[in-house]
């Protein structure tokens, strides 16, 4: 390539799978690592500081909506003793209600939503009187304020299984549920899988040329049996919508992957983000980049080496990266998920700086 490619463009390009002049650098950061900012004498304000390491951006979870509840849901936020929060959603059916606190910008779950299956019935009810308002308005915002130098991103939903796991009901409650309550989880499952079509549908209509959603898919919290039969089906249909309006669908999956091998290579989605290395994770970027066919690959740094392990063990496992992945179209070096509360700002900047020094094609 005979110009320097602007930071968009860059992005852009290895999104597509298409080659580009050098390897793009874009770290996952988004407020567990800007909370530490100040600590370092550095604005907390993460755009400033992803201009500052000088690498490619891709602004995580950029607003796109408003949501909205129909019938007779009620939502009120409640503090707590402890610095914690209560958020109660209450319906004709009955009451939910989750416990959350925040510690160095990450969120903590002590109390999920579901516990019962009468809480599960609650939730169907809310679900299928779930709104989602366009605020197309705040994601162009985020896009022009970032400019040249990378692009806004919208999150959408992840399967009603993962949900269920992560957000509704936790491994253990998810795990008795389905035991017990097949039917009434089932038509729970089916309730957020159209209340997230009609976010897709939605999402679809922005001015964004990629969807990301964050599944976080690992073998530790799903079995291959589940992963067939409740996610990637509905992983599927999200892709779907979203292929036939030309919109990218990357899936977030930070955990261990190499045991979904076969599973994730057939998704429909156009690429993986937040390829995590052991050990977190458990299969590299190449590895990653061979086992999921042509899938754009997003990832490559386990986060918690970032503040576990010496700069120049960080610098080196970069500089295999480079060696392996340079020349390679559809490759982004990030973290395999967040980077962490109290990683170096000027560890970030050297990578970048190697990256432009060891990842050209």
């Amino acid at each position: 390539m005979q110009n320097e490619l602007t930071k968009k463009q860059r992005i852009l390009l290895a999104l597509r799978g298409e080659k580009t002049d050098r390897i793009p650098f874009s770290p996952l950061a988004d407020n567990y690592f800007a909370s530490s900012l100040e600590k370092q004498n550095h604005p907390y304000d993460l755009l400033r500081a992803l201009r500052y390491i000088g690498c490619e951006i891709m602004e995580r979870h950029s607003p796109c909506c408003d949501v909205r509840y129909g019938g007779d849901i009620r939502v009120e936020s409640r503090p707590v003793e402890g610095g914690k929060t209560e958020t109660h959603y209450s319906t004709k059916f009955g009451e939910i209600y989750d416990r959350f606190y925040f510690q160095n910008g990450a969120m903590y779950t002590e109390k999920h939503l579901l516990s019962t299956v009468e809480d599960v019935k609650v939730m169907t009810y809310i679900a299928q009187n779930t709104e989602y308002v366009p605020r197309f308005d705040l994601f162009e915002e985020r896009s022009r304020c970032i400019g040249e130098d990378g692009i806004a991103t919208p999150t959408a939903p992840c399967s009603p299984i993962m949900e269920t796991l992560q957000v509704l009901c936790g491994l253990e409650n998810t795990t008795y549920l389905l035991m017990d309550e097949e039917e009434s989880m089932l038509e729970m499952f089916d309730a957020l899988h159209r209340r997230n079509r009609e976010y897709y549908r939605m999402v679809a209509r922005l001015n964004s040329p990629v969807v990301f959603a964050y599944e976080d898919t690992s073998t530790t919290i799903m079995s291959r049996e589940w992963f067939s039969k409740f996610a990637a089906p509905a992983l599927d249909d999200y892709a779907d919508i979203l292929h036939n309006a030309d919109r990218l669908y990357i899936t977030h999956m930070c955990g261990k992957l190499s045991g979904f091998q076969h599973e994730i290579a057939d998704l429909k989605s156009d690429g993986i983000d937040s390829v995590c290395p052991p050990t977190t994770g458990d299969i590299e970027c190449w590895e990653a980049k061979t086992a999921f066919r042509n899938k754009v690959i997003i990832g490559g740094i386990e986060p918690s080496s970032l503040v576990m392990k010496s700069e120049e063990e960080i610098l080196d496992h970069v500089r295999q990266i480079c060696q392996n992945m340079r020349g390679i179209p559809g490759f982004i070096l990030s973290t395999g998920d967040a980077v962490p509360h109290g990683t170096s700002i000027e560890l970030l900047k050297k990578i970048n700086a190697l990256v432009q020094q060891c990842g050209r094609a």
